[in-house]
């Protein structure tokens, strides 16, 4: 992360999302009732006809990017075998880790695209 405090810092402390249906109508008649009428009511419809299951969350976390020249082929950054010490949020977890070699210029280049210069960072 780009504010120095971590994935797992992030992760952990992030909001659950809405395991329902009836929960995303919830926040949507607390948040925005008259902006999400239709939806609200489309929500009904759908929860009354197809009595739909609740989806449980998962944490996902992609890393890319070049290798440490200290690894090895196949070495990971995060272990797979066991649960991470620092991931306490309790969810399933999920970790791709994606290797370009020599791929810094690659990097670069999409950090460039998506910061372009003279844009400052907010959390700089």
């Amino acid at each position: 992360m780009r504010d120095g405090k971590g994935v797992w810092f992030e992760i952990n402390r992030s909001l659950d999302a809405p395991i329902g249906l009836k929960q995303l109508q919830q926040i949507l008649i607390e948040c925005a009732k008259d902006d999400f009428d239709k939806v609200i009511e489309s929500l009904d419809r759908i929860m009354l006809i197809q009595n739909p299951q609740p989806v449980e969350r998962t944490d996902l976390i992609l890393l890319v990017g070049d290798g440490p020249v200290a690894r090895g082929a196949g070495d990971v950054l995060i272990p797979w075998e066991e649960m991470p010490a620092e991931y306490t949020a309790g969810r399933d977890l999920q970790v791709v880790e994606v290797i370009i070699n020599d791929g810094e210029q690659l990097i670069d280049a999409l950090y460039v695209g998506l910061w372009p210069a003279g844009e400052k960072d907010n959390d700089e």
